[in-house]
């Protein structure tokens, strides 16, 4: 067994908070991360801290990119144990993400689909809940299709929460 991590966070970004707005949730933003520390994890954000576009598949860090610059910013993080074999498996996964980052578009339209409760996909472009979902799909019973997960849907699989505070924590 080994053990995988959702990392939810909170920002200020539009982005942030019209997912808030729509949510009324304290966590409006999902990654993935293959470490404990999280040092890497994977989701669908900017690519450059300090604007809003480009955004699509990113590795972040609680020490790199947007959380970097905004050590301030509000977090959860929750284990998900996983078989070998499905660690194996995030990690084929993720590799077509890993190997051409910028084939990856951040789905803003989705959002809009995502909180209508109607199930949509379009190639290559994925909000981060809707990835980490994607990524997972199989080890959680999401009971809807993963591109209806919102980001604080991740605290309600019995999951266990390993720490919340801030970023800079």
């Amino acid at each position: 067994m080994k053990n995988v991590y959702i990392v939810l966070s909170r920002s200020k970004t539009l982005v942030a908070r019209l997912v808030q707005m729509a949510t009324k949730e304290k966590y409006s933003h999902a990654s993935l991360s293959l470490t404990m520390d999280c040092s890497s994890f994977y989701s669908f954000g900017r690519r450059n801290p300090a604007h809003m576009f480009p955004a699509g598949f990113i590795t972040e860090g609680v020490e790199k990119g947007f959380f970097a610059v905004h050590p301030e910013i509000p977090i959860a993080v929750y284990e998900l144990p996983v078989s070998d074999a499905d660690y194996a498996l995030i990690g084929e996964r993720l590799a077509p993400f890993l190997a051409a980052p910028l084939h990856y578009k951040y789905a803003v339209k989705n959002l809009f689909y995502q909180y209508l409760g109607v199930v949509h996909w379009q190639e290559n472009e994925y909000v981060c809940s809707a990835f980490v979902a994607y990524i997972l799909r199989g080890m959680l019973d999401f009971k809807k299709d993963p591109s209806l997960v919102f980001p604080h849907d991740f605290q309600h699989y019995g999951l266990r929460l390993v720490f919340e505070g801030r970023t800079c924590e």
